[in-house]
């Protein structure tokens, strides 16, 4: 179950990343081997848990859990050392 979690869960992060650069929104995948998790980065105006890469500042987004928005994580994956960027639209 462990490993179809993890497929199920980045299906959601890769479909939402589409989504959002279909419209023009510059957004992130970010990766965790720590965590072996995938979450969004949106580079947009915001308080929150941020990445920078590259000079841009992405709030990050858990998507696979229900009422988490741009900029707040769970506190049991919320070290951004473990977060790296692996894919942008910008």
């Amino acid at each position: 179950m462990g490993s179809e979690m993890c497929i199920r869960d980045s299906s959601r992060t890769v479909l939402i990343y589409a989504i959002l650069k279909h419209f023009r929104y510059d957004i992130a995948i970010l990766n965790s081997d720590y965590y072996r998790h995938s979450i969004l980065g949106i580079n947009i105006p915001g308080a929150g848990t941020y990445k920078t890469h590259y000079g841009k500042r992405y709030l990050l987004w858990e998507t696979t859990n229900k009422y988490f928005k741009a900029g707040d994580l769970p506190s049991t994956f919320n070290d951004v050392s473990y977060w790296n960027v692996v894919l942008t639209s910008k």
